[in-house]
């Protein structure tokens, strides 16, 4: 019985520690991960036990194709930003091995998409720009409606970036429009997102709580936890902004669990510095400084330097009403510190931005001048086409006309000399009655009349 029960707990905790021993014994095998990395010996539980768990199914398939979905799946599933760019390499890899059939070339538009997406978070917004457009290129061609959304949906973020804000409206209505027609309920949460991101950012409040209620019940209803998050951190800092604390607090309370479970460390960040500026708005000076520190010390530890400039800013503004001068001195040159950094990457990136926005114009108008010397010349060969085609219809036509008279003619000709054969042959019928009349006359003549032979062998018979 105590063997038993020491082989059950002894295989439990097999089971348990199996992810972790698998990722021991194969940190540095680059033939099992594929990769060679420094950062696949740091990963958290939840990224270690997700690599291990698709390289296990990746090394059973023998077919690219099964190969490429399995790392599309591990890309989309993988939040580690050192990771899965790499996974996405072999992607594009595998997806070049056959550019003529269609699944190669939809993941091709994945791997490009990514790049993008790669590329925008390192601020390199030309190469991202670049990225989405060659995807969503290679999307319409090959009609894959679910990508071309996304790729409108990332071009539009992309443009409000670069500040040109009716593009930026409009790919996000394209894109809500196909995920709509396509019922991409997870899609549909993303955009509606956005939008309500968008218009909150433009002081539209009414568009903002109307898309960003629209999505959060979707997702409630599909349990899509990260965009249930992204929808209650929205509405939380929505009500924090009309002094509705308790809805915010509830909003954000939700928020915070979900990402924590998510391991979403941006957005626990997010959300620990809403609660805090809740908390200052609310006079509640602990609680304030509390999930202050303990976003900073995430952002910290993640880089997210925006949101560490805002932190130190809200510490000065709560260390300066507790009096505290000498921390609200170092929160404030902190703050200052930060805030000219970014201001002056800012100022790199505007610059980079805004070049980059001339040249997407120019090359813009180029692509439109050359569509449109293109609509000419197409609409020109129309023309010549509908001439060309009137006149083979007008000539087929008196050709038609043509061939009916002559028809016509020939029957009417055949029609007289069969008239005329008739006629002739009514002719000659009489005739041949006539002759066999005059024959049969004769015939009777001639029975009736004594032949000359008979008359004289008559008279020769009366002298004797």
């Amino acid at each position: 019985m105590r063997f038993g029960l020491i082989f059950f707990c002894s295989l439990f905790l097999f089971i348990l520690t199996y992810p972790s021993w698998i990722n021991a014994q194969n940190s540095h095998d680059s033939n099992w991960y594929l990769v060679k990395s420094p950062y696949l010996l740091n990963m958290n539980p939840v990224d270690s036990l997700l690599l291990d768990t698709f390289m296990v199914k990746y090394h059973k398939e023998s077919s690219n194709e099964k190969k490429m979905q399995l790392l599309d799946e591990l890309i989309e599933n993988c939040n580690n930003d050192n990771i899965w760019p790499l996974y996405n390499e072999i992607l594009y890899t595998l997806s070049l091995k056959d550019s003529t059939k269609l699944l190669y070339l939809k993941f091709k538009g994945s791997a490009l998409n990514n790049f993008g997406y790669r590329k925008l978070i390192t601020g390199d917004i030309k190469s991202a720009i670049y990225y989405y457009s060659h995807a969503l290129s290679l999307r319409e061609i090959i009609k894959d409606s679910t990508g071309i959304a996304n790729s409108l949906n990332n071009l539009a973020y992309v443009f409000d970036e670069l500040r040109d804000f009716n593009k930026t409206e409009e790919y996000y209505k394209k894109a809500l429009a196909i995920r709509r027609k396509l019922k991409d309920y997870i899609g549909l949460v993303v955009t509606l997102n956005n939008l309500g991101s968008y218009y909150n950012s433009h002081q539209n409040n009414t568009l903002f709580y109307q898309y960003t209620q629209e999505a959060l019940s979707i997702a409630r209803k599909i349990n899509f936890k990260k965009g249930i998050a992204h929808s209650t951190n929205n509405l939380g800092a929505y009500y924090r902004e009309i002094k509705n604390y308790p809805l915010a607090i509830e909003y954000q309370t939700e928020a915070l669990q979900l990402r924590k479970e998510l391991n979403d460390d941006d957005g626990i960040a997010t959300t620990y510095y809403d609660f805090a500026t809740i908390y200052l708005d609310m006079n509640k000076k602990k609680e304030a400084e509390y999930y202050a520190l303990l976003s900073l010390d995430i952002c910290i530890k993640a880089d997210f330097p925006e949101r560490e400039r805002d932190i130190y800013l809200l510490l000065y503004n709560y260390f300066k009403i507790k009096n505290d001068y000498k921390n609200a001195l170092n929160m404030h040159e902190k703050y200052i510190s930060t805030r000219d950094k970014i201001v002056n990457q800012s100022a790199k990136q505007a610059g980079t931005r805004q070049q980059f926005k001339y040249e997407y114009e120019l090359k813009e108008s180029a692509i439109k001048s050359a569509q449109e010397k293109k609509d000419l010349l197409i609409k020109e060969e129309k023309k010549k086409q509908t001439i060309i085609l009137l006149s083979v219809s007008s000539a087929g036509l008196l050709l038609l006309f043509l061939a009916v008279i002559v028809i016509r003619s020939n029957i009417h000709k055949q029609k007289f000399n069969s008239e005329i054969i008739r006629q002739k042959y009514i002719v000659e019928q009489k005739q041949k009655e006539i002759l066999d009349s005059i024959r049969y006359a004769q015939r009777i003549q001639q029975s009736l009349l004594t032949s000359a032979h008979y008359i004289h062998k008559t008279l020769r018979k009366l002298k004797k």
